[in-house]
């Protein structure tokens, strides 16, 4: 019924450790028989041949969730632990944090207002006035800006006359941000009517007068002129010396007519020299048709150097008795005064104005000052004006209606005479025969005009 082990498996399980004393007998072991073991009670093995691969499948999957499982087990636990204690504090240095952006105040801009300044006299009366405006934001703001009034140490600089005195503006040198305007007003004790197209408004640099360009208006009496920078921080009123030299209007008292398109003829004057009433400048040369009498050139034509002498519209006249000559608009007459030899000269006009001239004797050869003197004891010398015209001595009656020329031991008198005529209609052709007027050493040999009696 038992098997008996073979010698070797014996030694085996002998050698597995029996705790037994070694006998020394021979022991014989006794096994079942494999047919009458159990084989449901034998564990199938996992690599032994005919073993279930199903039963390997399971249990791979089994421990890799187990082992997933496992992992995310203390993953979670590790990460809530981690949550729950918070982690020691780091030491930090403190950081500044950084200034807040700049942000630019809106500056009010400066106001508007106009800065005034006053020149008077010894006696107090009014010579000038200076207006400065300046529109809202035209200076920086808070800026502070005045304009000042100075009496000139010389009343005569270079070739410029500085009326009434000096206007300075400070601060100097200021940036402006808009154009600002600058008036200055005169009156009539300060400027001559003779000149008064001529006055500037002139700012001082560097030493010398800069005439600025500007208009003028007459009628209220003040110049105007504009300014994006300030050239310079003074201004004044000033004329040039020569224009105030050059002869006045025939008259101050008694206005001109008509002058429709404002050119220096009057519209009677027009008709003379054949121009345009309505055309300030009939030829197109950009000079304006009284300014090309004055200069005795033709109005009529646009060449350059054209002369008034060869345009057919003046006459000349010689004196040979006394030594003169003039010209004269060709639609006049000139006529003797018979009793005189000569001596007076009438130039009649197509409206009965008349010109006349005369020469008087001055045996002493006095200046004209000195001779009128004599002659009009009663008059104020302040009422007379002394000048130079085309290099002759002149002297001008109070009325401005007659000038006085000197010659060599003569005086030349010109008058005009307005006759009934409210006002003067040849100003400027008056002012031209004044001009060409011609005191003469040598006379052609070509007899003078022959003077029928009046």
């Amino acid at each position: 019924m038992f098997e008996t082990l073979p010698k070797s498996e014996s030694s085996f399980i002998k050698a597995l450790g029996s705790t037994r004393e070694e006998s020394t007998e021979e022991e014989v072991i006794y096994v079942m028989p494999k047919k009458f073991r159990r084989t449901s009670s034998k564990k199938p093995s996992l690599g032994g041949k005919g073993g279930p691969k199903w039963l390997i499948i399971i249990l791979i999957v089994v421990f890799f969730i187990t082992a997933s499982s496992l992992g995310f087990y203390f993953w979670a636990k590790k990460y809530l632990e981690k949550e729950k204690t918070p982690p020691p504090e780091i030491e930090k240095k403190e950081e500044i944090p950084p200034p807040p952006p700049e942000t630019k105040q809106e500056t009010p801009p400066s106001e508007e207002m106009t800065l005034k300044a006053e020149i008077k006299d010894e006696e107090g009366n009014l010579l000038s006035r200076a207006e400065l405006y300046l529109p809202e934001g035209a200076i920086p703001p808070g800026t502070y800006l005045e304009i000042k009034t100075e009496s000139p140490k010389e009343t005569v600089s270079g070739p410029y006359k500085i009326l009434a005195g000096i206007y300075k503006i400070e601060p100097k040198d200021l940036i402006l941000t808009k154009s600002v305007n600058l008036k200055i007003f005169y009156t009539e004790k300060l400027v001559e009517k003779t000149w008064e197209d001529e006055i500037k408004i002139a700012y001082f640099k560097d030493g010398f007068w800069t005439p600025l360009s500007g208009g003028i208006d007459k009628e209220n009496k003040f110049l105007s002129t504009n300014f994006e920078v300030f050239p310079s921080d003074v201004f004044a009123l000033v004329v040039e010396q020569e224009k105030i030299t050059q002869p006045p209007p025939p008259s101050l008292a008694i206005p001109s007519s008509l002058d429709t398109d404002n050119d220096g003829l009057t519209d009677t004057e027009e008709t003379l020299y054949g121009t345009d009433p309505k055309n300030p400048d009939t030829d197109g040369d950009g000079v304006p048709d009284g300014r090309e009498v004055l200069e005795f050139s033709n109005p009529k034509s646009p060449e350059t150097g054209a002369k008034l002498s060869l345009s057919g519209l003046v006459n000349s006249y010689n004196n040979e008795n006394f030594n003169y000559s003039l010209f004269y608009p060709a639609l006049w007459l000139v006529r003797a005064v018979p009793e005189t030899a000569n001596q007076e000269i009438l130039i009649v006009t197509n409206t009965g104005e008349l010109f006349n001239i005369l020469v008087e004797e001055n045996p002493e050869n006095l200046e004209l000052i000195d001779w009128y003197k004599i002659k009009a004891p009663d008059v104020s010398p302040e009422l007379l004006k002394t000048e130079t015209i085309s290099g002759k001595s002149c002297l001008w009656s109070p009325d401005r209606l007659t000038v006085y020329l000197k010659g060599e031991k003569k005086v030349y008198i010109l008058s005009y005479n307005p006759g009934t005529e409210e006002k003067i209609n040849f100003k400027t052709t008056f002012e031209m025969m004044i001009r060409n007027f011609s005191i003469l050493t040598n006379l052609p040999e070509k007899p003078s005009e022959e003077m029928p009696a009046e």
